[in-house]
């Protein structure tokens, strides 16, 4: 198989053809730092690469192969980790100029899981600065640009052995009960990108799915969001408050936010909360999963902050044209953004696939049901 081809699999198949010794770790992971070599300049995805970390653990896993030792699930497999999650010996900015030379000592303990089942890690992946903000710009390295055109969990036991076993195991979206909502938010959604969700959706339903269109509005949880957020910015840079200045507008803007809420604000941000999943909840008393466009406008020009209006409809601040995702993350759900097609100018649509709590293997299978009815292929520029 050429080199080319081996960046082209899905690691459920790259793992298999390893694991019975038709490609190597080596010549895998050699395919992957080639594809980045090539491509990164032009979409500065990669903000740190590990290529030497990366071929030594390649020659180790090669290694294991060879002496027929127990091989892990994700063996010779390589990964990207963003740049928001620790790894040992790599640097880790968090995308602020406050960290660029963050070289940490230890994993995460996704790292060390990842490591664990035998995968390799490739190198760091760009971010906004500490993850405040929908569009991938930061002051250390820059933009991230699409390639179509290259201008926190729950810590609980899950109820499944395998989610990757339950996703394959799914043969089709038979018996399905899907809702699909054109605009969570109420904030307005392009009509392009809501024609190519709504036919998504129901392309499902010529698989076997029952789909109902539902209008469902959400809206009223957008402050409580807001709060929350400003809650949480504030505990997680408390010790960075002496250098607000040097961070950017955004974040430092969402931090002093959380510092002036007050006690009854929190409060009132939680009760919100609460309705709010109670609300989700008896949903998934009828439906099985929500699908929904994932944002409401097609990709714009990364340069840009955010879109400042939608459909008409003024944005407040930079965080409400990405309320439809939000609201999902206010009531702690599990969601899936899959594509489901291109627009006229050959950029991607995603489709937001919402499930119930610890659904992520059905909410997956759904995912894997879209892609087989819509593949939008490789973009261009990853050729």
């Amino acid at each position: 198989m050429a080199k080319s081809e081996l960046t082209r699999l899905s690691a459920v198949e790259l793992a298999r053809l390893i694991r019975t010794k038709k490609a190597s770790p080596v010549e895998v992971t050699e395919a992957h730092l080639a594809a980045i070599g090539r491509i990164n300049p032009a979409v500065n995805a990669f903000c740190t690469v590990a290529a030497e970390k990366a071929l030594a653990w390649a020659r180790e896993a090669e290694r294991a192969v060879k002496k027929r030792a127990k091989l892990g699930t994700l063996h010779g497999v390589p990964v990207a980790i963003k740049d928001l999650t620790i790894t040992a010996g790599i640097r880790t900015t968090f995308g602020s100029t406050l960290y660029r030379d963050h070289v940490p000592t230890e994993d995460a303990e996704v790292v060390r899981r990842l490591k664990a089942a035998g995968a390799i890690v490739l190198g760091k992946t760009n971010t906004p600065e500490f993850g405040a903000g929908a569009n991938t710009v930061n002051k250390v390295f820059g933009a991230t640009r699409n390639p179509c055109s290259p201008l926190s969990p729950l810590s609980c036991t899950a109820p499944w052995r395998s989610a990757r076993e339950a996703v394959a195991k799914a043969r089709s979206p038979r018996g399905l009960r899907l809702a699909y909502a054109p605009d969570i938010a109420d904030i307005g959604v392009n009509g392009e990108i809501e024609q190519i969700c709504r036919t998504a959706a129901h392309d499902l339903r010529d698989a076997g799915a029952s789909v109902d269109e539902i209008e469902i509005n959400m809206s009223d949880g957008r402050d409580a969001f807001i709060a929350l957020r400003g809650e949480a910015m504030a505990g997680n840079h408390l010790q960075r408050l002496e250098r607000i200045g040097e961070l950017d507008d955004n974040l430092a803007g969402n931090i002093r936010a959380g510092f002036a809420l007050t006690a009854t604000d929190l409060a009132r941000a939680e009760h919100k909360r609460a309705e709010i999943w109670h609300r989700w909840r008896g949903l998934f008393e009828k439906y099985d999963l929500v699908l929904t466009p994932t944002a409401p406008v097609p990709p714009f020009p990364v340069e840009k902050n955010y879109p400042e209006v939608v459909e008409g409809r003024k944005m407040r601040m930079y965080m409400d044209w990405i309320g439809p995702t939000f609201l999902v993350s206010l009531a702690a759900l599990p969601a899936a953004s899959v594509p489901a097609g291109l627009t006229s100018a050959k950029l991607p649509v995603g489709l937001q696939i919402v499930g119930p709590r610890f659904s992520e293997p059905l909410i997956l299978s759904a995912a894997k049901f879209v892609e087989e009815v819509h593949p939008i292929g490789v973009p261009p520029n990853c050729g």
